[in-house]
């Protein structure tokens, strides 16, 4: 009989706290947004082989406003690119990315994903597309899909 009980309170113990990880209250605090960047990048640090780079990065999005930033790029064999970069509002909060990138056209084009953040921005995802414009100083580049973040 107190095997029985035990099993019991356990089954019920499990299923009480698989259903607190889950309620409708935390699921409606989650908020979808579309997200855009615009900005531009300056190469900052090359390795001596050419196949990573690091860039400074400033501009605008639509979370933070104005933000600046550091873009880290592996550049790969077959002409891919892929890379972390975050971006920092006045207030210290981070936006944390990672994207793959191939070449298109005059540039360089392909996804994006929101990796989490600091503050506000504390698991954060989402994801779109990247479009990156070469200049004389440097790279230009636009962001647009989406982001979801848990507000209060």
């Amino acid at each position: 009989m107190t095997h029985r009980f035990f099993m019991a309170a356990s089954a019920a113990l499990v299923l009480a706290m698989l259903m607190s990880l889950a309620t409708p209250a935390e699921a409606a605090k989650k908020v979808v947004r579309p997200f855009t960047a615009e900005g531009t990048a300056v190469l900052t640090d090359l390795s001596e082989d050419g196949t990573r780079s690091t860039f400074d990065t400033a501009g605008v999005n639509s979370e933070q406003g104005p933000f600046t930033g550091q873009t880290f790029n592996t550049i790969h064999k077959n002409g891919k690119q892929t890379g972390t970069f975050y971006t920092d509002d006045a207030n210290g909060n981070r936006i944390s990315f990672s994207y793959s990138i191939e070449p298109e056209g005059d540039g360089l084009a392909g996804t994006y994903k929101v990796r989490g953040g600091t503050g506000p921005y504390t698991g954060a995802n989402g994801g779109g597309e990247l479009v990156l414009t070469f200049t004389d100083t440097g790279v230009n580049f636009a962001i647009e899909g989406d982001i979801s973040t848990k507000h209060d």
